[in-house]
C-alpha cells in the first residue's frame, strides 16, 4: 500500500494510475458546469517585410489570417484526436480565434520584452502576430487543452502561410492565461508579475486590464478619427463629396467605433448623417467664398426676387 502523500512529497500526474501506466482520467462523478479557458502564442517575425506582405495579402496561399483563424477553431473541435488523453465529445459551446498583428517594435498590451525575456537593449523586433483562442463548453471538464490547442495550431498555420516571405520566423510564449470554472477555481496569468493570480484577485486585475484596454482602444480610434477627417478635408470637391468614396457606392465613409463631434454614438463602418452634412456645408461654403463674390451670387440667388408675385 503506497503511504499518504505529504507535503514533502512532489505531485501525482493523473494521467498515470499508482502502478505508473497511462490512462484517461475518469470524469463519470462530476457535474457539467460552464467552464472556460483561453491561451496564447505569440509568432515573431524575423524581417520586417513580412508584416507589410501579411496585410497586403499578396501571399500565394490567400488570407493568412482568415486561414489561421479557422484552423484554430477547427483544432479546438480536433483536441482529443491529437491529444490522445484528452476526453472526446466535450460540449464545446463557442470558440474564437484573435490574430492581433503588430509592427516592430510595439508589442500589443499586455505583452512587454522584459515579459518574455528580452533584454530591452537587445536587437528591435521586426512585429509579428498575438494569437488568442478562447474556448468555453458546458462540460465535466476543463477546456484548457482545446484553448492552447487552438492558439497553437493557429500559430502553426500562419507560420505556414508566411514561410515563403519569412523562414526565420519563431513561435514562442504558448501558454493558457486564464482558466475558468471547475474544482480549481478561477485564475489569470498575470503578465507583471509574471505569476498565476487567482480569483478574487483574479476578477480585479481584469477590471484593471479592461479598463487600460479601453484607454487604448480610445486613444487609436480618435488618432482613426481624426486622421480620416483630415483626409475628407483636403480631397473635399466642389460638392462636397469626398475623393476617397468614388469606388463606394454607398457614400459612407469608415471609421470605428467610438463617438461624432455631436459626442453621440458612431457605428463602425460609418459616419453619422448630422457628421457628413455639417462637414459638407462647411467645405462648399470654404469653396463658394474662394470663388468671389460673384459667383457665390449666382450659387446662392436672392429668393425674395422669385418669389410669387415678382416679375
Amino acid at each position: 500500500m503506497n503511504p499518504s502523500p505529504t507535503k514533502d512529497q512532489p505531485p501525482t500526474l493523473t494521467h498515470l494510475t499508482s502502478t505508473g501506466e497511462v490512462h484517461m482520467v475518469s470524469i463519470a462523478g462530476k457535474t457539467p458546469t460552464a467552464r472556460s479557458a483561453t491561451a496564447t502564442s505569440l509568432l515573431l517575425f524575423s524581417r520586417p517585410e513580412t508584416y507589410s506582405a501579411l496585410l497586403a495579402a499578396r501571399l500565394r496561399k490567400g488570407d493568412a489570417l482568415s486561414v489561421a483563424r479557422i484552423a484554430g477553431i477547427q483544432a479546438a473541435k480536433k483536441t482529443s484526436d491529437l491529444i490522445p488523453l484528452a476526453h472526446p465529445g466535450l460540449g464545446i459551446t463557442a470558440a474564437s480565434v484573435r490574430l492581433e498583428p503588430f509592427v516592430g517594435n510595439k508589442l500589443p498590451y499586455p505583452l512587454t520584452k522584459k515579459g518574455l525575456g528580452l533584454d530591452e537593449n537587445a536587437r528591435p523586433l521586426q512585429g509579428g502576430v498575438l494569437i488568442t483562442a478562447t474556448v468555453s463548453c458546458e462540460g465535466k471538464t476543463g477546456v484548457e487543452m482545446e484553448a492552447i490547442t487552438a492558439a497553437s495550431i493557429a500559430g502553426l498555420t500562419m507560420y505556414d502561410m508566411l514561410k515563403a516571405v519569412d523562414k526565420s520566423m519563431v513561435l514562442t510564449e504558448t501558454r493558457v492565461i486564464a482558466k475558468s470554472g471547475g474544482k480549481s477555481g478561477d485564475w489569470a496569468w498575470d503578465y507583471h508579475s509574471n505569476k498565476i493570480v487567482k480569483a478574487p484577485e483574479v476578477n480585479e486585475e481584469k477590471e484593471k486590464e479592461k479598463d487600460l484596454e479601453r484607454q487604448h482602444q480610445a486613444l487609436k480610434d480618435k488618432e482613426i478619427r481624426d486622421r480620416i477627417r483630415a483626409q475628407q478635408s483636403a480631397t473635399a470637391d466642389d460638392n462636397g463629396m469626398l475623393e476617397g468614396l468614388d469606388s463606394d457606392p454607398t457614400g459612407i465613409a469608415t471609421i470605428p467605433d467610438g463617438v461624432d463631434a455631436n459626442n453621440t454614438d458612431a457605428k463602425r463602418g460609418s459616419v453619422s448623417a448630422d457628421d457628413f452634412r455639417a462637414s459638407r456645408r462647411e467645405r462648399l461654403a470654404r469653396n463658394l467664398a474662394a470663388r468671389g463674390s460673384q459667383r457665390v451670387g449666382e450659387a446662392l440667388p436672392d429668393r425674395s426676387e422669385s418669389g410669387p408675385g415678382k416679375s
